[in-house]
C-alpha cells in the first residue's frame, strides 16, 4: 500500500507541475504606466529636438550679431572714405 500511495502522489505532483500556468492578467495600473512611459518618452524627444533647435538659433543669433557689426564696421569706413575725397576735392 505504501508503494501505491507513494505513486499516487508522485503521480499528482507530477500533474500538478505540468500544469499550464495562466497568462499573467494585465491590470489596469500597468498600462496606465505603460502608457505614461510612452508618454515621458515622447516628451523627452520633443525636448530634445527643442534643445537642438535652441542651440541652433543661437548659433544663427551669434553669427548675425558678428555680420551687424563688420557691416557697420565697413559702412562706417566708406563714409569716412567719401567724407575724405569730398574734402580733397
Amino acid at each position: 500500500m505504501g508503494r501505491g500511495v507513494l505513486g499516487v502522489g508522485v503521480a499528482l505532483l507530477l500533474a500538478a507541475c505540468a500544469r499550464e500556468t495562466p497568462p499573467p492578467r494585465q491590470s489596469e495600473a500597468l498600462e496606465r504606466s505603460a502608457r505614461i512611459l510612452a508618454k515621458l518618452d515622447q516628451l523627452e524627444a520633443d525636448l530634445h529636438d527643442e534643445n537642438s533647435k535652441i542651440g541652433f538659433y543661437d548659433e544663427l543669433e551669434g553669427r548675425h550679431r558678428q555680420v551687424s557689426q563688420i557691416a557697420c564696421q565697413v559702412s562706417a569706413e566708406h563714409v569716412q572714405e567719401i567724407h575724405r575725397l569730398a574734402i580733397a576735392q
